[in-house]
């Protein structure tokens, strides 16, 4: 917030450590991180896509590349138009769990058995391993807080407004998938969690049968895209 310049984490690493660091980091994240995390979602969305469609190796492929450009095409209509496409799918996103939340906890019967061992009978490395596999999805959920900064210098009032969306963001989130977490555990075990590759629709279908399971997994495309 005291940098409100566009650029994030470039600038910041320009100024601490000179251009040089600053110019690697770019590179870096145009070739590697942002890459990589957008050939990931974008692989995400052909495999979930496969949930309407009986889509083959390719056919995911073809799903992936084209929310890849599309999301291309509106980024570069400007700032605007990249907005009003964020808001629409987050405002989707957010009420999408907001009714599985709500139908699982509140109007659907609950199996708290499902919460139990609350951890293993015996502690091994490899409980610890598998520990942190499992942090690689949770951290996904919160990765790009970083890049708020991203945008400092088309931010109205930066220095309130950065702090603001970073600390209400994450907040907001961490609750969100919580509960979103606890709705899945009251509905399905941990063996059908592990064997299932669309938990959040399958909690659905338990919720509010197959026209919840799909309306579930239309919300987790658009949460992808």
């Amino acid at each position: 917030a005291s940098m409100p310049n566009t650029g994030g984490a470039y600038i910041h690493i320009r100024e601490a450590y000179g251009r040089r660091w600053g110019f690697l980091y770019g590179w870096i994240v145009f070739w590697v991180i942002n890459a990589g995390s957008t050939a990931t979602l974008a692989t995400a969305f052909g495999i979930y896509s496969g949930y309407f469609l009986p889509l083959g190796y390719a056919g995911q492929k073809f799903f992936a590349l084209a929310a890849i450009a599309i999301l291309a095409f509106i980024n570069y209509r400007g700032v605007r138009s990249g907005a009003i496409a964020q808001n629409l799918t987050t405002v989707f996103k957010v009420g999408g769990l907001v009714f599985l939340i709500v139908g699982g906890l509140l109007l659907a019967s609950k199996n708290y058995g499902n919460f139990r061992p609350v951890f293993p009978e015996e502690f091994s490395w490899d409980t610890l391993s598998a520990f942190g596999l499992a942090m690689v999805g949770t951290l996904w959920a919160f990765e790009g807080w970083h890049q708020m900064p991203m945008n400092g210098g088309e931010i109205r009032n930066p220095r309130r407004n950065i702090p603001l969306g970073m600390f209400a963001g994450l907040l907001i989130l961490a609750g969100i998938y919580l509960l979103a977490n606890i709705t899945y555990i009251t509905q399905l075990s941990i063996g059908e969690m592990a064997a299932s590759p669309f938990v959040a629709a399958d909690a659905a279908r338990r919720i509010a049968g197959e026209g919840g399971a799909v309306f579930l997994a239309i919300v987790i495309l658009i949460s992808v895209f």
